[in-house]
């Protein structure tokens, strides 16, 4: 355990403006090649207009990284997965149409270590977690009705 603390042990964020489209489209940019190798449609749900929001956008960058990566695995080829941002509440998607989350382990993933993986060590969605507490939010992981599954970050 102590070692998992070390891992998940961030700076305090640096906040300043940041805009979350502009975010995203960097996240997109940086992850773009792992979708193209395996056949997923990485895309931007069309801007909403939020104003710039005081944030750590390095860690908030890391976050939405982690979550892509997570989506993608998920998928393993082909599918779509959709980064957006939201104004009310104000919230950082990241929604794909893989085979979604078990309703048996959907309270699960918080825990530190838990993966579905069978190679995984369940710290990418803990290391989001905490990012997004340390903006005074939350991280939320649920399937849909409609076979989508979204990874939410809600800033406070």
């Amino acid at each position: 355990m102590r070692n998992f603390a070390e891992v998940v042990r961030l700076p305090v964020p640096v906040l300043h403006a940041v805009d979350l489209h502009q975010l995203l489209q960097q996240v997109a940019r940086l992850m773009e090649a792992a979708a193209q190798k395996q056949n997923t449609v990485l895309e931007i749900a069309p801007p909403i207009k939020i104003p710039p929001v005081e944030a750590d956008e390095r860690q908030l960058e890391q976050a939405l990284v982690n979550m892509v990566k997570n989506a993608l695995e998920s998928l393993g080829q082909g599918g779509r997965v959709v980064l957006r941002a939201e104004p009310h509440p104000l919230q950082l998607v990241v929604a794909d149409n893989g085979p979604g989350l078990p309703q048996e382990l959907q309270a699960g993933w918080t825990t530190p270590f838990f993966s579905t993986k069978p190679d995984g060590q369940g710290i990418g969605l803990t290391l989001v977690r905490e990012i997004a507490r340390q903006h005074c939010g939350q991280c939320q992981l649920e399937t849909l009705d409609n076979g989508w599954t979204e990874c939410r970050i809600l800033l406070g």
